[in-house]
């Protein structure tokens, strides 16, 4: 096995992607049926959200297409996933109220993380990988995106 020195380990850090959503696993995206690029994909609950945020969000279907949804009922009854593009994400980041949402999301991630450790503790017992990997990779991520400003 490779050892990385610091100075490779503090340039993976920088290279952080914000995303809004963590729960969208990358098996998932591969299998939607959905592959353009430009686009985040979200689970309805981000995607309400964000779309009540005023962000575009767009029904993704598997045969490749979207629909924009244009009002919150759009959104009932798809199957698949939603979407938000990237540039209107990014940009959403820019704003008081895009930091504001990731340091909430921050705030709810490391609840979580502490009420997971404590219940592994109390146990003894590992609870799962799956929520492990994505609690890590959004911690980093929203730590690094609210250090940078």
């Amino acid at each position: 096995m490779e050892r990385q020195n610091m100075n490779d380990v503090a340039e993976e850090m920088d290279d952080y992607e914000v995303l809004p959503d963590y729960f969208v696993l990358e098996n998932e995206r591969e299998n939607s049926g959905y592959s353009k690029d430009g686009v985040y994909f979200l689970r309805f609950l981000r995607a309400k959200q964000l779309f009540e945020k005023g962000l575009p969000v767009f029904l993704l279907n598997s045969d490749n297409t979207e629909k924009p949804v244009t009002r919150l009922e759009d959104m009932f009854g798809h199957e698949g996933f939603f979407g938000v593009p990237k540039s209107a994400w990014q940009e959403f980041l820019e704003t008081d109220e895009g930091k504001g949402f990731i340091r909430a999301c921050n705030f709810a991630t490391e609840a979580v993380s502490g009420i997971v450790t404590r219940i592994q503790m109390d146990s003894g017992e590992f609870i799962d990988d799956w929520f492990d990997d994505i609690r890590w990779g959004a911690e980093i991520d929203y730590e690094s995106y609210l250090d940078d400003q």
